[in-house]
């Protein structure tokens, strides 16, 4: 059973556009590393430690300024609390669309 798609807005820097060239999730445990980036794609490392430990792929792919598809396959383990790691392993796929420059009361992503 897949979950039901969901849509968050996020408000890009353009230094995360000219560096990424789209959205990318990173958290203080996760850091995209060994990017690639060309003029319509982008491909790198998602590596975690932490609570989540383990390694990601991420590509992102645009053909304008306006839409970017991309996706993150993750293989890893989880902290499960008393239970202790156990495996994990998803992938995310991606569709973002340019809204406008005005992000209204939606903070930048760090």
């Amino acid at each position: 059973m897949s979950p039901a798609p969901h849509s968050t807005q996020v408000c890009l820097t353009q230094a995360m556009i000219d560096k990424y060239g789209g959205p990318i999730p990173q958290t203080h445990e996760c850091k995209v590393v060994n990017i690639n980036k060309t003029a319509t794609s982008m491909t790198a490392d998602w590596i975690c430690s932490g609570h989540m430990s383990g390694k990601g792929t991420m590509e992102s792919s645009w053909a304008d300024g306006n839409r970017t598809t991309g996706k993150i396959h993750f293989a890893g383990t989880m902290q499960m609390g008393q239970a202790g790691s156990k495996p994990v392993e998803w992938t995310n796929q991606m569709i973002s669309v340019y809204k406008g420059p005005d992000c209204g009361a939606v903070k930048p992503v760090e």
